[in-house]
């Protein structure tokens, strides 16, 4: 298990309509961080998520449908990945993304914990 820190949240991270959070690490740009959902990971860290694996933000829980195919490795060099909690389109499916049920953003804030999960 890795436990990330949200340590900023962007004036336009959290939108109800698009059911996507953006996470980026502490070296997002200026114009990324109004978009996005900043986690500080630890130092060191290393993610591989897979299906079935879990992902919470405080104790609300998300189990893994899909992960793209570029997740695991831009969540470990950039802390960047998107958390989509709709259904994995059949045609451009994002290579950055996970894919996550149940389909509702969580309630999250500065301070909020990310504990990225595997099942084994």
């Amino acid at each position: 298990m890795t436990t990330a820190t949200v340590t900023m949240i962007g004036s336009k991270a959290l939108d109800e309509k698009e059911k996507m959070l953006i996470l980026f690490g502490e070296g997002a740009t200026s114009t990324l961080r109004d978009y996005s959902v900043i986690q500080e990971l630890p130092q060191g860290a290393e993610i591989n998520l897979k299906e079935g694996d879990e992902i919470y933000f405080d104790d609300q829980n998300y189990t893994i449908q899909r992960v793209g195919r570029l997740a695991n490795q831009q969540v470990n060099h950039l802390g960047h990945m998107s958390v989509v909690f709709q259904a994995e389109p059949e045609e451009d499916t994002l290579l950055n993304a996970i894919y996550v049920t149940p389909y509702i953003l969580p309630k999250i804030k500065k301070g909020t914990q990310i504990r990225y999960t595997s099942k084994g």
